[in-house]
């Protein structure tokens, strides 16, 4: 794989995209006003950053545990393959519904993979299939269940106050009340999985319902908690930044100084998503960064505030981003292979 095309961005683009990060349903006139330029203006940047890559998709951000599901990560180390048969496999993964996030990584393991099952014996079947599929190519194989995850604002590459704490925007933990979904609230949320940008009016005729239908479960889902917001998915290596993924096996650590780890990762600039973990790794951070070298000190930082907790810190760095959602759908592949892997 080559060295992504970053692209440009001036302070209007950042504070733009700072804001659709923080609301991807926003209306043109509110984001101008937002950023202080004008309608006629917001809108053609909007359409520049949609064009030019810097926003992939924009996506619904659903608490897939209030649907009494669990979301397991799996990751890869393979043999080496050919470009084409690497492509060819990520978009086969991107197609399948329950897969719900799926990276091209470069480090300690190749690929990594976020899939949603009710239960182990579920996940268990997406293994064994992503096996079939890799077959003599794997190396290295790891599991873990995600228990619980923060998402920060980005303010290290869009806002212009990047030293300041970043904003916690959702978090998701296990819950006790399971929410029972009709089939109308599936298209619904199949649908705005990565379209949150849509108006009512399209989010509708996709999900074959009436206009006010569809804002009306919107709206019950919303309050709900099913859906917790609305962000954009972003070039990996927008601004020049590089994205990096960092695993944390940790010695034994009380649920207060878990929390207190948590908010210390807020507390960094450059980290925007986080993730206690159970299996083969214990804690995930992701990490926005112009260099390895930022990503060490960051690391460092880490360390430095929790050293006799941790047992080692590995990364990875990520390419590229075929998917990424919150709700299944088999419609959310970024790229399509006519003829399969």
């Amino acid at each position: 794989m080559g060295e992504p095309k970053s692209p440009e961005l001036d302070a209007l683009d950042r504070k733009m995209l700072y804001e659709l990060d923080l609301n991807s349903r926003i209306s043109i006139p509110s984001l101008a006003r937002k950023v202080r330029t004008s309608a006629a203006r917001a809108r053609y940047r909007f359409k520049c950053l949609v064009k030019s890559g810097a926003i992939h998709s924009f996506i619904t951000i659903v608490d897939y545990r209030a649907l009494g599901l669990r979301i397991y990560n799996l990751n890869y180390k393979v043999r080496e393959m050919s470009p084409a048969a690497m492509d060819r496999l990520l978009v086969y993964l991107a197609r399948q519904p329950s897969i719900i996030d799926v990276l091209a990584t470069e480090g300690n393991y190749d690929i990594s993979i976020s899939l949603l099952a009710s239960d182990i014996d579920e996940a268990a079947e997406y293994l064994w299939m992503i096996r079939e599929r890799l077959g003599p190519h794997i190396i290295q194989e790891a599991l873990v269940l995600q228990t619980d995850s923060f998402f920060y604002s980005r303010d290290a590459i869009l806002s212009s106050s990047a030293d300041s704490p970043a904003k916690l925007l959702y978090h998701l933990r296990p819950n006790p009340n399971i929410v029972r979904l009709d089939e109308e609230d599936r298209r619904i949320l199949s649908t705005m999985a990565s379209h949150a940008d849509w108006p009512v009016w399209r989010i509708a005729k996709s999900a074959k319902m009436s206009g006010p239908a569809a804002y009306a479960r919107i709206k019950k889902l919303e309050k709900q908690k099913v859906i917790l917001g609305y962000s954009i998915m972003l070039d990996p290596a927008l601004g020049g930044f590089s994205q990096y993924r960092v695993s944390v096996k940790l010695h034994y650590i009380p649920a207060a100084r878990r929390h207190e780890l948590a908010r210390f990762l807020q507390q960094l600039p450059n980290v925007w998503r986080s993730s206690f973990l159970f299996g083969d790794f214990d804690l995930s951070y992701d990490v926005i960064a112009p260099n390895s070298a930022l990503l060490r000190e960051t690391m460092g930082r880490v360390y430095g505030r929790f050293g006799p907790h941790i047992i080692r810190q590995e990364w990875v760095r990520v390419h590229s981003t075929l998917k990424f959602s919150f709700y299944p759908s088999s419609d959310k592949a970024l790229h399509r292979d006519e003829h399969g892997f």
